[in-house]
């Protein structure tokens, strides 16, 4: 529904709630929330990606991951579905039809940022970020500077997975 709730535990009464303005058209699904210290970050229907403070919900940063462009709703849709991946005080994030980006968890300042389409969130590993993007080609991007490393699009169109890793390999299924 577009909203971030913090519950109690115990009782289950809602403790604080954020809500990012659902669009009126989004893709299917939702990216799952993770904590990071005093804060938990969350990606959103809008194409937005939040640093929410644990204790009391307020804002602490956020940052624009896609943009809204075109006539249609169609054309418009940046939803944020995918894993959130944080590493040290980093969180990579793609969206569909915005960008990856990299972006420092203490600040919330944007480090890099590529233009990306993806349903899925990135994977790390051997220093590269790896990705399906929306045309199901399988992309490594450096993980320090967002500069492409390699792609493989001999599995388009067979609606990939999200990468995994397996022993030094990644994987995706189709």
């Amino acid at each position: 529904d577009g909203h971030l709730y913090l519950l109690n535990a115990d009782s289950g009464a809602i403790k604080w709630s954020y809500d990012s303005n659902l669009p009126s058209l989004s893709l299917r699904g939702t990216s799952q929330p993770v904590f990071h210290g005093p804060m938990v970050v969350a990606g959103f229907a809008n194409g937005k990606v939040v640093g929410v403070n644990v204790e009391d919900g307020s804002i602490l940063w956020q940052e624009r991951i896609g943009i809204p462009a075109g006539r249609s709703e169609l054309e418009r849709l940046v939803d944020i579905d995918g894993r959130l991946l944080v590493q040290d005080d980093l969180l990579y994030v793609v969206g569909y039809q915005g960008h990856i980006a990299a972006i420092d968890l203490r600040s919330g300042k944007m480090v890099w940022k590529q233009e990306a389409s993806s349903y899925h969130g990135p994977l790390a590993g051997l220093g590269n970020l790896y990705l399906v993007n929306d045309a199901d080609h399988l992309l490594a991007v450096d993980d320090r500077s967002a500069s492409d490393v390699w792609q493989q699009i001999a599995l388009q169109g067979r609606h990939l997975s999200e990468p995994v890793m397996f022993a030094k390999h990644i994987a995706v299924a189709d």
